[in-house]
């Protein structure tokens, strides 16, 4: 079975390098084990269809910059739109990366929560916190970590879908 991952990036401009050499390398190692016609998408503002080429996929990563101003609320509900409407035999996946969690947001991010329960989407949301972030409790998957250990999550939680 395929996957559609959604990706929000919510992350300093100290770690997002290292964030996107993890993703395109988790991506990578997928694509090495004939996953060809899985979706990635990485929220952005102004894209709300998912890039339908591997390329396009790896480049939508490859130059997405840290954004001091983006709204996790909007982007966690136009990712989870974007994943959520895509083929119903595909796994899919809300993903969030963040070093910026504060407590005043928990209720901004249930909201796209809700939204998956309410147009029945059936996405799984993983929230992974870098640099050992702590989240408040959440109905979701949560990973704290140091980013060294990013693509090994990633790849661990993407995984489960193949087993």
């Amino acid at each position: 079975m395929y996957i559609a991952a959604g990706i929000v990036i919510d992350v300093t401009i100290k770690n997002i390098e290292k964030v996107k050499d993890a993703i395109i390398n988790t991506i990578s190692k997928i694509e090495t084990h004939s996953f060809a016609d899985n979706l990635f998408y990485i929220y952005n503002p102004y894209l709300t269809v998912i890039p339908k080429s591997r390329g396009q996929q790896i480049a939508s990563i490859f130059y997405h910059e840290a954004n001091p101003k983006i709204d996790p609320e909007i982007a966690l509900k136009q990712t989870t739109y974007v994943i959520g409407y895509e083929d119903p035999s595909l796994r899919k996946y809300i993903i969030l990366i963040t070093d910026k969690y504060k407590k005043e947001l928990k209720i901004r991010y249930e909201k796209a929560i809700k939204i998956n329960k309410k147009e029945n989407f059936n996405c799984k949301f993983i929230f992974i916190g870098l640099d050992n972030q702590e989240f408040d409790d959440l109905d979701v998957k949560i990973e704290s970590i140091e980013i060294e250990n990013l693509e090994k999550v990633l790849l661990e939680n993407i995984n489960e879908t193949f087993e």
